[in-house]
């Protein structure tokens, strides 16, 4: 495995490096980053580096799904032991899944399993996990061995719920900060997240959830139009791909939305 995540990050140092020692795996250590001028080192790391796994977050798919189409040595090495690759952080657009599943295609002839993931810090890295083959973009999956979760339904939505998450793996508390902690659970010991799903299908809750963006992402027009900010970027970013590969929502109390991209 390569990795750019500082093991101080939770999913790091827990999801990356603890993966690798209970597999008994190979772990290096990749001076890149999803950035301008520094994505350049990464993919120099994956020529000497073959990966079995690959996790990165979403705008780390964009650059390297375009250096894969643009280099075929390079899609060679890295799809020539490939297991499986993940993404998390925050959604994904489904251009570039489609991109990158079409290299890896058109270079080994068959699909890579792309899986995700959900959690924060607070969870320990992961609480839920997706691992299926089917073409599901954005589900999350539903909760790891022994995590509880509890939906919420959210304001003004009929379909978006709040998710809370309650596991030995969630921690108890913010040190030396009592309001916090318990502004953080509510009383039944759930921990809020404080992001938004909804489920992949609704007669069936094992098709597991989807993301649907920060809850405090949303905000209202000055025609008391809801604005589900995670959705509207994610939209925008497959309608305008490759044109664009971020974008941040703005609009709040005013009389239309903006997007900086």
């Amino acid at each position: 495995m390569l990795d750019w995540l500082p093991w101080s990050h939770s999913f790091a140092g827990l999801g990356s490096l603890g993966r690798i020692f209970t597999l008994g795996g190979s772990y290096y250590i990749d001076n890149g980053r999803p950035l301008p001028g520094l994505f350049e080192y990464t993919i120099e790391n994956l020529r000497e580096v073959t990966p079995t796994l690959f996790a990165t977050v979403p705008v780390g798919w964009v650059q390297l799904s375009a250096a894969l189409e643009r280099d075929a040595s390079l899609a060679q090495s890295f799809f020539r032991q490939l297991q499986y690759v993940s993404y998390g952080g925050a959604g994904m657009s489904r251009v570039i899944w489609e991109r990158f599943l079409a290299v890896a295609r058109s270079t080994i002839g068959e699909q890579i399993l792309f899986t995700s993931s959900f959690g924060a810090t607070e969870t320990a890295a992961s609480g839920l996990n997706y691992n299926r083959p089917e073409d599901d973009m954005g589900n999350i999956g539903v909760p790891n061995p022994g995590v509880e979760v509890k939906l919420v339904p959210l304001v003004g939505s009929n379909s978006r719920y709040g998710i809370r998450m309650r596991s030995q793996n969630v921690f108890t508390g913010y040190l030396k900060r009592p309001d916090l902690t318990q502004a953080a659970f509510d009383d039944e010991g759930f921990y809020c997240l404080g992001d938004a799903v909804v489920l992949s299908d609704p007669r069936n809750p094992e098709a597991g959830l989807r993301y649907a963006g920060r809850c405090l992402e949303d905000f209202k027009l000055a025609t008391g139009t809801w604005v589900r900010a995670g959705s509207v970027r994610l939209a925008l970013i497959e309608r305008c791909a490759p044109l664009i590969t971020d974008a941040i929502i703005f609009g709040h109390d005013q009389d239309y939305i903006v997007a900086l991209a």
